[in-house]
Protein backbone atom coordinates (compact mmCIF):
# COMPACT_ATOMS: atom_id res chain seq x y z
CA UNK A 1 0.00 0.00 0.00
CA UNK A 2 1.13 3.29 -0.62
CA UNK A 3 -0.19 6.52 1.00
CA UNK A 4 0.55 10.11 0.33
CA UNK A 5 -1.46 12.91 1.74
CA UNK A 6 -1.48 16.42 2.81
CA UNK A 7 -2.55 17.53 5.76
CA UNK A 8 -3.54 21.46 7.01
CA UNK A 9 -3.84 20.35 10.48
CA UNK A 10 -3.26 17.48 12.74
CA UNK A 11 -4.70 17.03 16.58
CA UNK A 12 -2.30 14.36 17.74
CA UNK A 13 -4.36 13.70 20.98
CA UNK A 14 -7.28 13.15 18.10
CA UNK A 15 -5.37 10.88 16.28
CA UNK A 16 -4.28 8.68 19.40
CA UNK A 17 -7.86 7.90 20.20
CA UNK A 18 -8.22 5.74 17.00
CA UNK A 19 -5.29 3.62 17.92
CA UNK A 20 -6.93 2.52 21.74
CA UNK A 21 -4.91 0.64 24.13
CA UNK A 22 -5.38 -3.18 24.73
CA UNK A 23 -7.44 -2.37 27.73
CA UNK A 24 -9.92 -0.46 26.19
CA UNK A 25 -10.59 -2.99 23.09
CA UNK A 26 -14.25 -5.06 23.26
CA UNK A 27 -13.83 -8.78 23.30
CA UNK A 28 -9.71 -8.74 24.31
CA UNK A 29 -9.44 -11.45 26.43
CA UNK A 30 -11.42 -13.64 23.61
CA UNK A 31 -9.19 -12.00 20.72
CA UNK A 32 -5.86 -14.59 20.71
CA UNK A 33 -4.48 -11.85 18.07
CA UNK A 34 -4.87 -9.10 20.70
CA UNK A 35 -2.92 -10.92 23.68
CA UNK A 36 0.03 -11.21 21.03
CA UNK A 37 3.31 -9.59 21.82
CA UNK A 38 3.60 -6.81 20.29
CA UNK A 39 6.78 -7.65 18.77
CA UNK A 40 4.76 -10.73 17.26
CA UNK A 41 2.23 -8.88 15.64
CA UNK A 42 2.53 -8.36 12.08
CA UNK A 43 0.19 -4.84 11.28
CA UNK A 44 -0.57 -1.84 12.71
CA UNK A 45 -4.19 -2.15 14.11
CA UNK A 46 -6.57 1.35 13.62
CA UNK A 47 -10.04 1.30 15.22
CA UNK A 48 -12.46 3.77 13.09
CA UNK A 49 -15.80 4.15 13.78
CA UNK A 50 -17.25 3.84 10.72
CA UNK A 51 -15.57 0.53 9.99
CA UNK A 52 -16.68 -1.92 12.68
CA UNK A 53 -13.55 -4.17 12.50
CA UNK A 54 -11.25 -1.37 12.18
CA UNK A 55 -8.32 -1.63 9.64
CA UNK A 56 -4.81 -3.17 9.70
CA UNK A 57 -2.00 -1.98 8.21
CA UNK A 58 0.56 -4.83 6.70
CA UNK A 59 3.21 -2.80 4.55
CA UNK A 60 3.07 0.71 3.08
CA UNK A 61 4.97 3.09 1.68
CA UNK A 62 3.74 7.10 3.25
CA UNK A 63 4.59 10.25 1.96
CA UNK A 64 3.21 12.72 4.27
CA UNK A 65 3.12 16.75 4.83
CA UNK A 66 1.50 18.24 7.75
CA UNK A 67 1.47 22.25 7.88
CA UNK A 68 0.90 22.08 11.27
CA UNK A 69 0.57 19.36 13.95
CA UNK A 70 -0.43 19.84 17.80
CA UNK A 71 0.55 17.84 20.89
CA UNK A 72 -0.95 18.81 23.51
CA UNK A 73 0.16 22.69 24.32
CA UNK A 74 2.79 22.46 21.60
CA UNK A 75 2.73 22.97 18.02
CA UNK A 76 5.08 21.81 15.21
CA UNK A 77 4.89 23.44 11.42
CA UNK A 78 5.67 22.30 7.88
CA UNK A 79 6.27 18.50 8.90
CA UNK A 80 7.42 16.27 5.85
CA UNK A 81 7.67 12.23 6.63
CA UNK A 82 8.65 9.86 4.02
CA UNK A 83 8.16 6.33 6.20
CA UNK A 84 8.41 2.64 5.26
CA UNK A 85 6.05 0.54 7.32
CA UNK A 86 6.86 -3.24 7.10
CA UNK A 87 4.71 -6.10 9.17
CA UNK A 88 3.28 -3.32 10.94
CA UNK A 89 6.62 -1.63 12.19
CA UNK A 90 8.07 1.84 10.92
CA UNK A 91 11.79 1.18 10.96
CA UNK A 92 12.62 4.26 8.67
CA UNK A 93 10.77 7.48 8.84
CA UNK A 94 12.88 10.42 7.92
CA UNK A 95 11.40 13.86 8.19
CA UNK A 96 11.39 17.46 8.40
CA UNK A 97 9.86 20.49 10.11
CA UNK A 98 9.79 23.80 12.46
CA UNK A 99 9.49 24.10 16.04
CA UNK A 100 9.72 27.11 18.25
CA UNK A 101 11.01 29.02 14.77
CA UNK A 102 14.07 26.18 14.28
CA UNK A 103 14.07 23.82 11.61
CA UNK A 104 14.78 20.17 12.87
CA UNK A 105 15.38 17.22 11.14
CA UNK A 106 16.01 13.56 11.75
CA UNK A 107 14.82 10.05 11.61
CA UNK A 108 11.87 8.07 13.20
CA UNK A 109 11.11 4.53 14.60
CA UNK A 110 8.04 4.23 15.16
CA UNK A 111 6.28 0.98 16.99
CA UNK A 112 2.42 1.11 16.49
CA UNK A 113 1.85 -2.43 16.85
CA UNK A 114 0.41 -3.28 20.03
CA UNK A 115 0.28 -1.11 23.60
CA UNK A 116 1.86 0.80 24.33
CA UNK A 117 2.78 2.86 21.17
CA UNK A 118 6.97 3.06 20.81
CA UNK A 119 8.26 6.20 19.59
CA UNK A 120 12.14 6.57 19.11
CA UNK A 121 13.60 10.03 17.50
CA UNK A 122 17.30 11.31 16.70
CA UNK A 123 16.83 14.92 15.71
CA UNK A 124 19.26 17.34 14.71
CA UNK A 125 18.71 21.37 14.33
CA UNK A 126 21.50 24.19 12.82
CA UNK A 127 20.92 27.18 14.72
CA UNK A 128 18.75 26.64 17.03
CA UNK A 129 15.93 29.21 18.53
CA UNK A 130 17.05 28.52 22.04
CA UNK A 131 15.33 31.53 23.62
CA UNK A 132 11.89 31.13 21.80
CA UNK A 133 12.10 27.59 22.72
CA UNK A 134 12.68 28.37 26.36
CA UNK A 135 9.75 30.73 25.91
CA UNK A 136 7.47 28.45 24.31
CA UNK A 137 8.04 26.15 27.24
CA UNK A 138 7.28 28.83 29.39
CA UNK A 139 10.55 28.35 31.43
CA UNK A 140 12.34 31.49 30.77
CA UNK A 141 11.01 34.65 29.43
CA UNK A 142 14.11 35.72 27.53
CA UNK A 143 17.47 34.08 27.24
CA UNK A 144 20.52 35.13 25.33
CA UNK A 145 21.88 32.04 24.72
CA UNK A 146 22.71 30.45 20.66
CA UNK A 147 23.98 27.36 19.53
CA UNK A 148 25.40 26.18 16.02
CA UNK A 149 23.98 22.69 16.45
CA UNK A 150 21.66 20.67 18.74
CA UNK A 151 21.33 16.70 18.48
CA UNK A 152 18.57 15.11 20.35
CA UNK A 153 17.80 11.23 21.29
CA UNK A 154 14.20 11.36 22.18
CA UNK A 155 12.42 8.33 23.70
CA UNK A 156 8.13 8.07 24.44
CA UNK A 157 6.08 5.05 25.40
CA UNK A 158 2.62 5.44 25.84
CA UNK A 159 -1.32 5.12 24.68
CA UNK A 160 -2.30 9.25 25.31
CA UNK A 161 -0.38 12.30 25.04
CA UNK A 162 0.06 12.18 28.99
CA UNK A 163 1.46 9.08 28.95
CA UNK A 164 4.06 9.69 25.96
CA UNK A 165 5.33 13.13 28.08
CA UNK A 166 5.61 11.13 31.47
CA UNK A 167 7.55 8.58 29.79
CA UNK A 168 10.00 10.49 27.80
CA UNK A 169 13.68 10.23 28.01
CA UNK A 170 16.03 12.33 25.86
CA UNK A 171 19.77 13.26 25.84
CA UNK A 172 21.05 16.24 23.91
CA UNK A 173 24.12 16.86 22.59
CA UNK A 174 24.50 20.88 22.48
CA UNK A 175 27.79 22.27 20.24
CA UNK A 176 29.24 25.35 20.19
CA UNK A 177 27.19 28.62 20.47
CA UNK A 178 27.48 31.45 23.32
CA UNK A 179 25.94 32.58 26.32
CA UNK A 180 26.07 36.72 26.94
CA UNK A 181 25.41 38.01 30.38
CA UNK A 182 23.29 41.34 29.92
CA UNK A 183 22.80 43.99 33.03
CA UNK A 184 19.80 45.71 31.70
CA UNK A 185 20.57 48.74 32.98
CA UNK A 186 23.70 49.60 31.96
CA UNK A 187 23.90 46.92 28.52
CA UNK A 188 27.34 45.73 30.07
CA UNK A 189 27.74 42.47 29.25
CA UNK A 190 29.82 39.40 29.13
CA UNK A 191 30.08 37.13 26.79
CA UNK A 192 30.69 33.06 27.47
CA UNK A 193 32.17 31.27 24.38
CA UNK A 194 30.63 27.61 24.17
CA UNK A 195 32.63 24.82 23.23
CA UNK A 196 29.84 22.06 23.90
CA UNK A 197 26.69 20.52 26.46
CA UNK A 198 24.80 17.96 27.19
CA UNK A 199 20.98 18.19 28.22
CA UNK A 200 19.71 14.48 29.98
CA UNK A 201 15.86 14.09 31.19
CA UNK A 202 13.95 10.88 32.16
CA UNK A 203 10.84 10.09 33.63
CA UNK A 204 12.06 10.36 37.38
CA UNK A 205 15.51 12.02 37.06
CA UNK A 206 15.92 16.04 37.18
CA UNK A 207 16.67 17.26 33.98
CA UNK A 208 20.43 18.14 33.90
CA UNK A 209 21.84 20.77 31.63
CA UNK A 210 26.19 21.15 31.52
CA UNK A 211 28.12 23.08 29.80
CA UNK A 212 31.68 24.18 28.98
CA UNK A 213 33.62 27.21 27.84
CA UNK A 214 35.53 30.13 28.11
CA UNK A 215 34.86 33.53 29.94
CA UNK A 216 37.35 35.77 29.07
CA UNK A 217 40.01 32.67 28.20
CA UNK A 218 39.19 31.28 31.43
CA UNK A 219 37.88 27.94 31.47
CA UNK A 220 34.12 27.52 32.89
CA UNK A 221 31.75 25.11 33.55
CA UNK A 222 28.28 25.41 34.50
CA UNK A 223 26.05 22.47 35.39
CA UNK A 224 22.06 22.96 36.32
CA UNK A 225 19.46 20.75 37.18
CA UNK A 226 15.50 20.73 37.83
CA UNK A 227 12.45 19.11 37.76
CA UNK A 228 12.10 15.61 36.02
CA UNK A 229 10.01 15.44 32.94
CA UNK A 230 7.40 13.52 34.98
CA UNK A 231 7.38 16.66 36.94
CA UNK A 232 7.29 18.76 33.90
CA UNK A 233 4.09 16.78 32.68
CA UNK A 234 2.25 18.36 36.00
CA UNK A 235 2.60 21.97 34.19
CA UNK A 236 4.23 23.22 37.87
CA UNK A 237 3.85 26.67 38.53
CA UNK A 238 7.55 26.88 39.76
CA UNK A 239 11.11 25.25 38.81
CA UNK A 240 13.24 24.81 41.67
CA UNK A 241 17.13 24.45 40.30
CA UNK A 242 20.49 23.79 42.03
CA UNK A 243 23.10 25.62 40.21
CA UNK A 244 26.77 25.02 39.93
CA UNK A 245 29.26 27.00 38.55
CA UNK A 246 33.39 26.62 38.43
CA UNK A 247 35.94 29.28 37.01
CA UNK A 248 39.38 29.28 36.82
CA UNK A 249 39.30 27.53 40.85
CA UNK A 250 36.34 29.46 41.96
CA UNK A 251 33.01 27.85 42.57
CA UNK A 252 29.78 28.65 42.88
CA UNK A 253 26.16 26.94 44.17
CA UNK A 254 23.20 28.55 44.48
CA UNK A 255 19.89 26.88 44.75
CA UNK A 256 16.22 28.80 44.44
CA UNK A 257 12.29 28.26 43.69
CA UNK A 258 11.76 30.27 40.71
CA UNK A 259 8.03 31.13 39.32
CA UNK A 260 7.83 30.22 35.89
CA UNK A 261 8.42 31.10 33.47
CA UNK A 262 11.83 32.49 35.19
CA UNK A 263 12.49 36.43 34.73
CA UNK A 264 15.91 38.47 35.04
CA UNK A 265 13.76 40.92 36.76
CA UNK A 266 13.01 39.31 40.50
CA UNK A 267 15.35 36.59 40.91
CA UNK A 268 16.49 35.46 44.51
CA UNK A 269 18.94 32.62 44.62
CA UNK A 270 20.96 31.09 48.15
CA UNK A 271 24.12 31.25 46.86
CA UNK A 272 27.70 30.12 48.42
CA UNK A 273 30.69 31.57 46.54
CA UNK A 274 34.95 29.92 47.26
CA UNK A 275 37.51 31.27 46.33
CA UNK A 276 41.38 30.48 46.87
CA UNK A 277 42.28 34.34 47.01
CA UNK A 278 40.47 37.59 46.51
CA UNK A 279 42.42 38.34 43.55
CA UNK A 280 41.48 35.15 41.77
CA UNK A 281 39.01 36.73 39.37
CA UNK A 282 41.13 39.86 38.93
CA UNK A 283 41.71 39.46 35.08
CA UNK A 284 37.60 39.17 34.58
CA UNK A 285 36.50 42.63 35.88
CA UNK A 286 40.07 44.80 35.42
CA UNK A 287 40.25 45.44 39.78
CA UNK A 288 43.25 44.80 41.22
CA UNK A 289 42.38 43.32 44.51
CA UNK A 290 44.27 42.17 47.37
CA UNK A 291 44.95 38.56 47.09
CA UNK A 292 44.14 37.50 50.92
CA UNK A 293 42.37 34.60 50.91
CA UNK A 294 40.93 31.89 50.91
CA UNK A 295 37.57 33.21 51.21
CA UNK A 296 34.20 32.42 51.14
CA UNK A 297 31.34 34.66 50.00
CA UNK A 298 27.51 33.37 51.14
CA UNK A 299 24.14 34.49 51.20
CA UNK A 300 20.86 35.64 49.70
CA UNK A 301 21.68 37.02 46.02
CA UNK A 302 19.01 38.87 44.70
CA UNK A 303 18.51 40.23 41.08
CA UNK A 304 15.80 43.12 40.23
CA UNK A 305 15.47 45.96 38.01
CA UNK A 306 17.56 48.23 40.41
CA UNK A 307 20.48 45.80 40.75
CA UNK A 308 22.61 43.17 42.30
CA UNK A 309 22.01 42.74 45.99
CA UNK A 310 23.59 40.34 48.51
CA UNK A 311 21.43 39.99 51.90
CA UNK A 312 22.20 38.15 54.79
CA UNK A 313 25.93 37.61 53.76
CA UNK A 314 28.73 35.78 55.19
CA UNK A 315 32.24 36.63 53.91
CA UNK A 316 34.83 34.68 55.66
CA UNK A 317 38.87 35.42 54.90
CA UNK A 318 40.86 32.75 55.84
CA UNK A 319 39.65 31.94 59.68
CA UNK A 320 38.16 35.34 60.22
CA UNK A 321 34.25 35.85 59.91
CA UNK A 322 32.35 39.15 58.58
CA UNK A 323 28.58 39.78 58.47
CA UNK A 324 26.41 42.28 56.52
CA UNK A 325 24.96 43.03 53.08
CA UNK A 326 25.70 44.12 49.94
CA UNK A 327 23.99 46.16 47.17
CA UNK A 328 25.79 47.30 43.35
CA UNK A 329 22.82 49.65 41.69
CA UNK A 330 23.07 50.22 38.37
CA UNK A 331 20.28 52.32 37.34
CA UNK A 332 22.30 55.44 37.17
CA UNK A 333 24.93 56.48 35.13
CA UNK A 334 27.87 55.14 37.30
CA UNK A 335 26.98 51.45 39.26
CA UNK A 336 27.44 52.65 42.93
CA UNK A 337 28.60 49.84 45.14
CA UNK A 338 27.38 49.87 49.19
CA UNK A 339 28.76 47.39 51.79
CA UNK A 340 27.91 47.17 55.42
CA UNK A 341 29.47 44.46 57.26
CA UNK A 342 30.80 44.16 60.68
CA UNK A 343 32.84 41.57 62.74
CA UNK A 344 33.46 40.10 66.50
CA UNK A 345 37.12 39.88 66.41
CA UNK A 346 39.13 39.45 63.13
CA UNK A 347 43.26 37.74 62.41
CA UNK A 348 45.02 40.30 61.00
CA UNK A 349 47.22 37.67 59.77
CA UNK A 350 44.27 36.63 57.36
CA UNK A 351 44.25 40.50 55.76
CA UNK A 352 47.93 39.99 54.79
CA UNK A 353 48.64 41.76 51.00
CA UNK A 354 52.31 40.86 50.40
CA UNK A 355 53.54 42.77 47.26
CA UNK A 356 50.23 44.11 46.33
CA UNK A 357 50.01 48.08 46.54
CA UNK A 358 46.26 48.81 45.25
CA UNK A 359 45.63 50.75 42.27
CA UNK A 360 49.02 50.63 40.05
CA UNK A 361 51.75 53.56 40.28
CA UNK A 362 53.31 54.62 36.85
CA UNK A 363 57.46 53.73 37.69
CA UNK A 364 60.08 56.26 36.65
CA UNK A 365 58.16 58.94 36.14
CA UNK A 366 59.08 63.20 36.95
CA UNK A 367 57.42 64.28 40.45
CA UNK A 368 55.53 66.10 38.07
CA UNK A 369 53.88 63.84 36.12
CA UNK A 370 53.62 61.29 39.03
CA UNK A 371 51.27 64.09 40.58
CA UNK A 372 48.92 64.64 37.45
CA UNK A 373 48.16 60.96 36.88
CA UNK A 374 47.48 60.14 40.40
CA UNK A 375 45.01 63.35 40.38
CA UNK A 376 43.35 61.98 36.85
CA UNK A 377 42.65 58.73 39.04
Amino acid sequence: MSISSDWQRINLAQLMAFMPSESTQPGLKEDKAATQPASEKKAIDISVPILPQGVAIHDADLDISVAQLLLGEHQFNRIALQASARDGWLQQAPFSGEFAQSKIAGNAVLDLRGSPLKLDFTIASEQPNIPQLLKQLNIAEQANLALERAELDLSLKGDNIAQLLASTTLSAKLIGGHWDLIDPNTQASARIELNQGSLTASPQQPLALALTGQLKQLPLSVELSTLSLAEFSQQPRELPIQLSLDINQVSLAAEATLPRPVSSNNLSLAMRLKSPSLSQLDSLHGIQLPPFGPIELAGELQINEQGYAINNMLFAVANSELTGLANLSTVNAKPQLDIAISANNIQLDDFRTGDWQGLEQRTALPAEQTQSYTEEQ
